[in-house]
């Protein structure tokens, strides 16, 4: 699937900026649940939100984090788990050992 969003410097009928967006299934220790990924080819790192982590009945690790962007570079504390990512047709699976 591919997400198109217009800018908000031009008409909506001119559409700039093209994401794409995969529908997933996250899996841990024998629990699944349907996600959105957000596929960024000029990242790093392997973002997941909190409510999934914790749907999947994971905890994880604290860990701490340096996130570097165009005009700043900050510090944070975040969760580190391990899971599998699978496509909806189950044809493909990734283990994710640092999400």
């Amino acid at each position: 699937m591919l997400l198109l969003i217009p800018s908000a410097e031009t008409p909506v009928s001119r559409l700039q900026v093209a994401l794409a967006i995969v529908l997933v299934v996250l899996q841990h220790a024998g629990r699944g649940t349907h996600a959105c990924a957000f596929l960024d080819s000029g990242s790093d790192a392997t973002l997941i939100r909190k409510s999934l982590v914790k749907g999947l009945g994971s905890t994880g690790r604290s860990k701490r984090r340096i996130l570097n962007t165009l005009n700043q570079c900050s510090t944070l504390i975040s969760t580190q788990v391990e899971l599998n990512i699978e496509s909806v047709d189950s044809k493909a699976v990734v283990h994710l050992a640092r999400a």
